[in-house]
């Protein structure tokens, strides 16, 4: 694929550009006039998103390739370098047209629908009155500039966080100007409501900030103000190095990724020429890493609105899932699969079956097993704590936790140790795989002996983006079925060879 986004002569399409396509795509949502102006909103704090994450993956990969000075093309025939050309001349395009989108037709159109992101000059004294208390109550004792001196480094900024850069004048006897740098507290949330009801009116954190920069740097004189946010490498290196376990080389890269190289920066097109060289020369980052917007930096920041209360209008209808599986049939799980296999179509048909089932074997005292792979699952997860009930009531519950699903590591690494704390047996991946299969099996003795039943699923075992996300999940106590998963968690647990299954396919 070229920069344009064609295919190139080898017929192969370049995997980078064609991941900014799909992004592209997730904008065009954004902009179809078509769609409820919150769900357009919606689409595009998804895109902003989205293309953090390729900066710290895919681009962070591609200019470790060059660092290293690897020359090889990939399949469509573009080298690492020729790659990154096109990706960055591709990024800055679409992160400019969602800027564009945002801040000359989302933004005005929600005012008119009446929600506002207003800025300090477009609050009226009554209202920054109370803005300047809640500054000086919740914000001013958060908040810790940081000078950069010559005995003073620059302090280590945290990837994808906002910061107030702020240039001083200079000190009496000196003739170049000062720099400071302000975090915007992450604890505390960025919208600040200004107003209740119609219009709904919101004030952002980073705009209440500079707005009173005199009460952190008391006698100074300001001279500039700009705000800015890097992305940095966040793509794990997991090697063997030293026989570590799978659980320390994930750990120690987490800590790594604290330190990376930035592959982003991103500040304020109206930042002077000379704040913005300073800073770019502090981050050792050149015009192509540098990202100038007109608008709010991270808008990811636009999801908070898609969760005002009301203006229904401005929203898809809601969606309710079908429940296929009646609550009576839910109360016994086993005999109902034990009767016919279940198929569900999330997030069309309700996933309340796969946590009654879970559930039910952790709470039965006929289960003797449970076996599950994890990849993401939700905060208060019920499948989780399933999982640590089956396990206190000591059934034999073995996890297989994916340890790099991409930034949920540290994540699963709480969720593992809560298991493992439980009595469960935890397995942290396959070294050298990724454990992308989502499976459940569970042993049960019955009037006829021991039983077993299997859930299989497309989606990840996570009840909130099974309610977003389109899925197949598959309940049966086929024996060919049970068998090929018994097997299969052998070989993910034990030493064995790839088994010979008969009805599943595992890859590679």
């Amino acid at each position: 694929m070229s920069p344009a986004g064609s295919r190139t002569a080898t017929g192969f399409g370049n995997r980078e550009l064609s991941w900014l396509a799909f992004n592209e795509r997730v904008l065009e949502e954004a902009a179809d006039a078509s769609t409820p102006l919150l769900e357009r909103v919606k689409f595009a704090s998804i895109a902003a998103s989205n293309l953090d994450e390729f900066f710290m993956v895919r681009v962070a990969g591609l200019k470790q390739e060059v660092a290293d000075g690897r020359m090889t093309p990939d399949p469509s025939g573009l080298s690492p370098g020729r790659q990154l050309e096109a990706v960055t001349e591709r990024a800055h395009a679409l992160s400019a047209a969602l800027y564009e989108l945002t801040c000359t037709t989302l933004l005005p159109r929600l005012k008119a629908a009446g929600i506002q992101v207003a800025r300090w000059s477009e609050i009226d004294e009554g209202r920054r009155a109370a803005l300047s208390a809640f500054f000086a109550s919740e914000l001013l004792p958060v908040l810790t500039p940081f000078a950069i001196d010559v005995s003073r480094p620059f302090p280590l900024l945290a990837s994808l966080s906002l910061y107030v850069a702020v240039r001083l004048a200079p000190a009496p006897g000196d003739d170049e100007p000062r720099l400071a740098i302000v975090p915007v507290p992450s604890g505390q949330a960025r919208l600040i409501p200004v107003s209740a009801g119609f219009p709904c009116v919101f004030a952002l954190l980073e705009e209440i900030i500079r707005a009173h920069l005199a009460h952190l740097f008391p006698g100074q004189r300001i001279l500039e103000s700009a705000l800015l946010r890097i992305a940095r490498d966040a793509e794990l290196e997991v090697d063997d190095e030293g026989g570590r376990t799978q659980l320390e080389i994930v750990e120690r890269e987490l800590r790594r990724r604290r330190t990376g190289d930035v592959v982003r920066l991103e500040m304020e097109r109206s930042t002077s020429p000379a704040l913005l060289m300073l800073v770019q020369r502090q981050f050792d980052v050149g015009p192509e890493e540098t990202y100038l917007a007109d608008g709010p930096l991270d808008l990811r920041v636009l999801m908070g609105l898609t969760e005002v209360p009301g203006f229904e209008e401005l929203r898809d209808p809601p969606f309710h899932p079908v429940n296929v599986v009646s609550m009576q049939q839910q109360a016994d799980m086993f005999a109902l699969i034990d009767d016919h296999d279940v198929l569900l179509h999330h997030p069309y048909d309700s996933y309340d079956p796969v946590v009654a089932l879970v559930s039910q074997a952790a709470d039965d005292p006929d289960v003797l097993a449970i076996k599950q792979t994890l990849y993401r699952t939700n905060s208060g997860s019920a499948l989780l704590g399933a999982l640590q009930r089956a396990a206190e009531r000591h059934k034999q519950v073995t996890v297989l936790v994916e340890l790099t699903a991409r930034f949920d590591e540290e994540r699963n690494i709480r969720w593992a140790r809560a298991l493992e704390e439980a009595g469960a047996h935890v397995i942290y991946g396959v070294r050298g795989y990724k454990t992308h299969a989502k499976i459940c099996l569970i042993v049960r003795r019955g009037r006829d002996g021991v039983r077993r039943y299997l859930h299989l699923g497309t989606g990840n075992y996570n009840e909130q983006t099974a309610r977003l996300y389109t899925d197949f999940g598959l309940m049966t106590s086929s024996q060919r079925f049970v068998e090929d998963a018994t097997a299969l968690f052998t070989a993910l647990t034990g030493y064995s060879d790839p088994p010979r299954l008969r009805r599943l396919i595992m890859a590679p």
